[in-house]
């Protein structure tokens, strides 16, 4: 999908550091809650908890990135949505 994504991105002329860096930051998002995902399924038993957690991730995640945001400081790229 990110080789698709920079090919499409190439195609309607954006310049070559952003057409390879945003779809390689897009799939490494990816990667990582992909592994939250499995980290969480090895942890608990029932697919709803991990279901819970894994959303309980993304809001955390989400949380650290906009208090890095709001303070300007380096707490946004603790999150993997920074």
């Amino acid at each position: 999908m990110a080789v698709g994504m920079a090919a499409v991105l190439a195609a309607l002329g954006l310049g070559w550091p952003g057409v390879l860096l945003y779809p390689l930051s897009l799939a490494l998002l990816g990667i990582a809650f992909t592994a939250a995902g499995a980290l969480c399924a090895q942890v608990v038993a029932a697919s709803r908890l991990v279901t819970g957690l894994g959303l309980a991730v993304l809001v955390v995640a989400f949380v650290v990135r906009g208090i890095g945001d709001v303070r300007e400081n380096a707490l946004v790229w603790r999150s993997p949505l920074g």
